[in-house]
This record gives C-alpha cells, sequence and structure tokens, in this order.
C-alpha cells in the first residue's frame, strides 16, 4: 500500500523548472511578436502611434518620428496633443478625452500638426481605442498621413478657381453654359446685369425662354442641332429678350465640352452685345438711303465716285442729261458707262482725287454721233472721316438749250443793229 501511494506522489509531482521554461518560452513569444508588430510599424509609410488613457504616446514607427523631426525617444512619453498645431491643439485634447471616454467611436479628420523645428505641415488622423486580449482598454491608435501636398494642390485649385470665377463674373461679354437639353446650367453676373435677371430666374430654364421667336425656332432648328453634333458655332446672330421687354442683338460663339466618350455635353458660349451697332449700321444704312433718294431725285446731275471712278450715288437728271441707257451704274465704273470720255475728263479726274477743285462755266462736250452738248460743271474730292480723299463728285448741268438760245438772241441783236445802222 505504502509502494503504491509512493508511486502515485511520484507520478503526480511536477519538475520545479517547468513553469519556468514555459513562462521564459511565452516571453520570448511576446517579444518575438512585439518585435514583428515593430517592423510592420516601421514600414509603414504612415505614421502610427500608440496613446495611453493619460494622452501620452506609449509606441511609434520611424515614419511617425520622421513626420514629426523627432527621435522616437522624443516621442515616447510625449503628449499626443503637443503634436497637434497650436491653432487647433485645444479642439484636438478635446477630441481625445471625448475617445478615450467613450463618448465617441473614432475620430477620422484633417488638421494641422507641428513639427518639432516649428514648422507645419497637413496630416490625415485616423483614430479609434484599442484593447488587450481581455477586453480591457488601453488606450488609443492613431494613423496619421502627410496630406500637404493634396492640400497644396487643392489650395492652388481653389485659387486658380477662384481666379477663373472672377474673371468668369467680370469679364464684359455676356457668358453662359448650356446642357444637352439647352438648359442654361451657369451664367456670369454680365449676363445677368444686361438682361436683369436673378440668377435663380435663370438656371434651369432653357436658354430659348429669353429669345425672340424667330431666334427661338432659328436656334432650335438649325445652331443647336449643328453645334451638339460638330462641337462649334461662330458669330450667330441672335436677338435677346431682357426682362423689361427690350428686344438686344447680340452675335454667340461658343465650344464644347466632351465627356470621356467625346460627345458634347455642355457648352461655353461667347455672347457679343452688337445692340448698339447694329443701330448705329441702320442709321448708316437709312443714311445712305436718303443720300440715294435725295441725289436721284435731285434736279441736278450729280454723280458720287469712289477712288476707284466706280459710281456710288448717281441722280436721275444725270442719267436722263448723259443718255445713260442703264439704269443701274452702281458699282460699275465710270470709263466703262462713258468709254468716249475725253481725255480731258480723265486728267481732271486724277488731279481732283490728288487734292485738287476744278470747274467749267461753260465746256464743249462731244457725243459719239459728233453733236456738242455744252455743260457747266464741278468736280470735287470727298474725304473719309479719317481725312484722307474717298473719291469725287460731279455736279453738271447741260446748258446746251441755253448756249443755243444766247446765240439767237445774239444774232437777232446784230440783225436789229444792222438793221438800224441802216436806215441810219
Amino acid at each position: 500500500m505504502k509502494n503504491k501511494d509512493k508511486s502515485s506522489q511520484k507520478k503526480n509531482t511536477v519538475s520545479p523548472e517547468a513553469p519556468s521554461a514555459k513562462r521564459k518560452k511565452t516571453k520570448e513569444e511576446l517579444s518575438e511578436h512585439g518585435a514583428m508588430l515593430q517592423q510592420i510599424m516601421d514600414t509603414a509609410s504612415v505614421a502610427i502611434g500608440l496613446v495611453d488613457k493619460t494622452g501620452r504616446i506609449t509606441h511609434a514607427n520611424r515614419s511617425m518620428a520622421e513626420m514629426f523631426g523627432r527621435t522616437l525617444e522624443e516621442l515616447a512619453g510625449c503628449e499626443y496633443v503637443e503634436l497637434v498645431h497650436p491653432s487647433e491643439r485645444e479642439t484636438g485634447r478635446k477630441n481625445m478625452l471625448a475617445l478615450l471616454a467613450s463618448e465617441i467611436p473614432s475620430v477620422d479628420l484633417e488638421r494641422r500638426y507641428w513639427r518639432k523645428n516649428g514648422t507645419e505641415f497637413w496630416g490625415h488622423l485616423a483614430c479609434r481605442r484599442f484593447h488587450d486580449v481581455h477586453g480591457n482598454e488601453l488606450g488609443l491608435i492613431g494613423v496619421i498621413t502627410d496630406i500637404t501636398a493634396r492640400k497644396q494642390s487643392e489650395a492652388a485649385l481653389k485659387q486658380s478657381e477662384a481666379k477663373y470665377r472672377l474673371l468668369y463674373n467680370e469679364t464684359p461679354v455676356l457668358l453662359h453654359s448650356i446642357d444637352r437639353n439647352g438648359t442654361l446650367v451657369e451664367v456670369n453676373d454680365y449676363w445677368l446685369k444686361t438682361l436683369g435677371y436673378e440668377r435663380n430666374e435663370v438656371i434651369g430654364r432653357k436658354v430659348t425662354d429669353f429669345f425672340t421667336e424667330a431666334s427661338r425656332k432659328y436656334a432650335q432648328e438649325v445652331v443647336q442641332p449643328a453645334f451638339f453634333r460638330d462641337g462649334i458655332a461662330k458669330d450667330v446672330s441672335y436677338q435677346f429678350v431682357r426682362k423689361n421687354g427690350e428686344v438686344l442683338d447680340v452675335l454667340l460663339s461658343a465650344t464644347a465640352e466632351r465627356d470621356a466618350a467625346g460627345a458634347v455635353v455642355r457648352s461655353l458660349s461667347v455672347i457679343v452685345d452688337i445692340t448698339e451697332r447694329k443701330r448705329a449700321e441702320g442709321k448708316l444704312v437709312h443714311a445712305k438711303n436718303l443720300m440715294q433718294y435725295i441725289i436721284s431725285h435731285a434736279q441736278s446731275a450729280i454723280a458720287v465716285h469712289d477712288r476707284d471712278l466706280k459710281y456710288i450715288f448717281v441722280s436721275d437728271q444725270y442719267l436722263h442729261q448723259y443718255n445713260v441707257k442703264e439704269q443701274d451704274v452702281i458699282g460699275k465704273h465710270h470709263y466703262d458707262v462713258f468709254p468716249d470720255l475725253p481725255q480731258k475728263w480723265r486728267d481732271v479726274h486724277q488731279r481732283v482725287l490728288a487734292g485738287a477743285v476744278e470747274s467749267q462755266e461753260e465746256d464743249p462736250y462731244e457725243r459719239e454721233d459728233g453733236s456738242v452738248d455744252w455743260t457747266r460743271w464741278e468736280c470735287r474730292p470727298w474725304h473719309e472721316s479719317d481725312g484722307s480723299i474717298g473719291g469725287l463728285i460731279v455736279y453738271t448741268e447741260v446748258i446746251t438749250d441755253r448756249k443755243r438760245r444766247e446765240e439767237a438772241l445774239r444774232a437777232s441783236e446784230e440783225r436789229f443793229k444792222a438793221i438800224t445802222m441802216t436806215a441810219s
């Protein structure tokens, strides 16, 4: 019995070295695991740090040390909020305490950080609580990505967009964009000011809602289909209608914005207000027509030529007196209408185009048939707005009948004189 008890006791006895060996093995495994975790952290391109419940950093990887310009030893024990930019430090502290108190589940934000040398950079922080294997909360783990380059690009883009927006709105021409449905998606301030609308009154409406009926029909049936096919429009004549009902004459040119497939998705249109120009052109046409009317119905023979001696205006009396069979001489050369014109007249024309003013009270003009007409004429240059000679004006009057009457009267007087002398 005693032998049995001794055997059993010997069997259940554990060597005193066994627990120590197990702890040592566990410690080695933990150490190996920790070293492996540190290597993983150190190879990461982002900053990774562990913060305890007091808000101090307990572990950091090499990227974090490089990012903040500190050594790993300097980071260990450093309060996390010391790394936050002074202007955001208080907000950073509140977020950290709220996360530690489980008031918020995590933090995901962009903020400015502070390097040891006093320079700042932008970082994206993703932070949450972490626990041990038993579920006990140990603190926080945070990952910081340097987003300075992205922020600088965004700032540059924002500045560029601001400059573009300022240029877009301040440019003294009308600018708008329409989508494939012809709906206004953007207009500049000058567009609104010129037409008298507020932005919320036009965005989302058809651009043709602001056209006259004729322009609306032309745009819908001709211009817009061609633009969305070809992607370009050049100097299209339209009429806009202002909010107060006034009609605005414009010239529209547009280029297309395309999608990845090359399809036109919207326009960038430049619209030039030519209302005053059209009015001036209308007045000019009216003045020209009035001039033509006055000259045509003048009782004198008048012809106006350009520098090339082509007819610009001519009176009906001129055509009648000189027996011009072809009534439509505007644009034709004077020498084509009068091929037999004497050289002396051609010489007069050249002197007048050089600035001279010439005239004759009685000048014989021999026609093709040999007959002779007497004329009284004056030829003088006319000038362009810049002072240069634009052509010449000829004022003429056929005085053949008057000359004949004068000769008849003179002959009669001589006969009367001769009779008187004979009677004496």
